[in-house]
């Protein structure tokens, strides 16, 4: 049996995105809780529960809304 590749199929690969706290701009945002309540986020950096995190596609997207805010990343 021959598997096809990737480039047979014409799959492309996509970077998967990422979410951003609304509150310090922190890349460690987990799920807190959902079901019933709906689906709510919490910064592991600063403890802010949000609704709707920042979601970002790309690093660059990322670094510019940093650099725009003034948030300076956690190392």
């Amino acid at each position: 049996m021959h598997l096809k590749n990737e480039n047979e199929v014409g799959l492309v690969m996509k970077t998967p995105s990422f979410r951003v706290c609304v509150n310090c701009g922190s890349i460690r945002v987990y799920p807190y809780m959902g079901f019933m309540v709906g689906q709510r986020y919490q910064c592991q950096d600063c403890d802010e529960i949000m609704v709707i995190p920042l979601e970002f596609d790309n690093n660059e997207d990322y670094q510019a809304f940093l650099d725009d805010m003034g948030f300076k990343p956690n190392e």
